[in-house]
């Protein structure tokens, strides 16, 4: 009986976002607060026949994705405590409207920016690092606190949030750095493996930023990913010593 009812909801549903459009692509509601005033008000049937706030903006994004930018804004100015569930409903439609939801919720200031960014990369992991890009770039200030937030959220796709902030932002390369080791001190020895292949170049410097940026019992695993990185002794220790690192405590440990 529950399956009927749910699919009988679901093709009224169906017929009224139908309807609707029919009316707006027609010219009858050709006025641009008339398609508002219309998208809203199936907005609020749906939800008010207890369908969810994300089912229904994913719904109709799918349905009428050239209605997006109306549908994404009208859902955040008529529903702000209901970001989470728009921000949900929106990327499980299409990852790509990450950047206009993003934007919207900022402009709104329905949350802090972390918290939509922790909401975004929830909802769509895979693109956690296009996410963060999406927020910093609207927020410059703060996108620092974003790739934290970022990381916490989502450890397993740090390598590719790092990668994107160290190419998007390199004159806060050593920043970028130190907040990433600082926030997953347990991943240390996995982003350092990444970054001395992906940033060859700059792999003295990396180590540095390693050394200043943990606890000291994490130098031995620092030593021994820049040794499989195939960077020599001499260069090894003499950046661990201008990092601060005592030349016996070096010598220990890298022999160990």
């Amino acid at each position: 009986m529950h399956v009927k009812t749910s699919i009988i909801t679901n093709n009224n549903l169906c017929r009224s976002f139908a309807l609707v459009i029919m009316c707006l692509i027609s010219g009858s509601l050709a006025a641009s607060p008339s398609q508002d005033q219309m998208i809203s008000a199936l907005m609020n049937q749906s939800i008010e026949k207890k369908i969810s706030v994300s089912r229904t903006i994913s719904s109709l994004l799918n349905r009428y994705p050239e209605l997006s930018d109306k549908i994404l804004s009208l859902a955040i100015s008529n529903y702000p405590n209901k970001y989470r569930q728009i921000i949900r409903g929106a990327l499980r439609s299409d990852p790509n409207y990450a950047d206009e939801i993003i934007a919207l919720a900022i402009n709104h200031q329905v949350a802090t920016i972390t918290d939509i960014v922790k909401t975004a990369i929830k909802a769509e992991p895979a693109y956690a690092d296009e996410i963060v890009i999406n927020a910093a770039s609207a927020e410059l200030t703060k996108k620092q606190e974003i790739l934290k937030e970022a990381l916490k959220t989502m450890p397993s796709m740090s390598n590719s949030i790092l990668h994107r902030m160290l190419n998007e932002y390199p004159s806060e390369f050593d920043q970028t750095l130190h907040n990433t080791f600082a926030t997953l001190p347990r991943r240390v020895r996995s982003l350092l493996d990444y970054l001395f292949v992906n940033f060859p170049q700059q792999q003295t410097q990396i180590m540095a930023v390693a050394i200043q940026s943990t606890q000291p019992e994490q130098i031995n695993t620092i030593v021994k990913s820049a040794m499989a990185a195939g960077i020599d002794e001499k260069t090894i220790i003499d950046t661990a010593i201008a990092a601060g690192v005592k030349e016996e405590q070096l010598t220990v440990q890298s022999r160990s």
